[in-house]
């Protein structure tokens, strides 16, 4: 499957979704349970090229130390739905490396 690369700049957005799916109750930079998506809004930057696209999404940000990889998993006219790849992050630096 191709993958499609894009770089995004809501880093606040960005930070929430990996504190969120990686460091959220003790879970020290593992994916134990369901990940939560990260929903890309229709006045979002990107959305007309996730929203076109059934790729691996891969996002790059200067917060990230190479790359967050998502997959699609829902999407309407108003929203998609980015699902995590990775398992595993590591924050160091104040940069986050996913694998």
């Amino acid at each position: 499957m191709e993958t499609l690369k894009l770089n995004y700049s809501n880093q606040k957005k960005l930070e929430t979704f990996i504190q969120k799916n990686f460091f959220e109750n003790n879970s020290s930079g593992k994916i134990f349970s369901k990940p939560s998506p990260l929903v890309i809004e229709k006045d979002d930057e990107i959305f007309e090229e996730v929203s076109q696209n059934d790729m691996i999404v891969k996002l790059y940000n200067d917060i990230i130390d190479g790359s967050v990889k998502l997959s699609k998993v829902f999407q309407n006219k108003k929203e998609v739905h980015l699902m995590p790849q990775n398992r595993y992050c590591i924050n160091k630096d104040n940069l986050y490396s996913l694998y």
